[in-house]
């Protein structure tokens, strides 16, 4: 079994006006999924929107898709999400409705 770091990479870029642009690449399932919980933390600490780029995520499960519903609703910054192009992670996104509900 591999740790999460290595299946999750993790960049934050803090630009003007008090954003930050997170892109997660990689795997986002229950073991990765707090390691983005946490950037996403400390990036609320020196923004107000946040950006999170979702388009190299190769796979994500249903514990990453309740992340993002309960980041919307309580990272305390405004939150948008670039979704995954294609493949798995966004039919999963897709069929589960996160599209739809989600600032994406």
């Amino acid at each position: 079994m591999t740790k999460g770091i290595r299946r999750l990479g993790l960049s934050v870029l803090f630009g003007g006006a008090r954003s930050a642009h997170v892109v997660a690449a990689g795997e986002l399932d229950m073991e990765t999924v707090p390691l983005l919980e946490e950037t996403l933390r400390q990036s609320c600490r020196r923004a107000r929107r946040i950006t999170l780029d979702l388009t190299a995520v190769t796979f994500l499960d249903l514990s990453a898709v309740a992340l993002l519903y309960r980041a919307v609703g309580k990272l305390g910054a405004e939150l948008s999400i670039v979704p995954p192009a294609g493949g798995p992670a966004r039919r999963l996104l897709r069929t589960s409705g996160a599209e739809l509900l989600l600032p994406v």
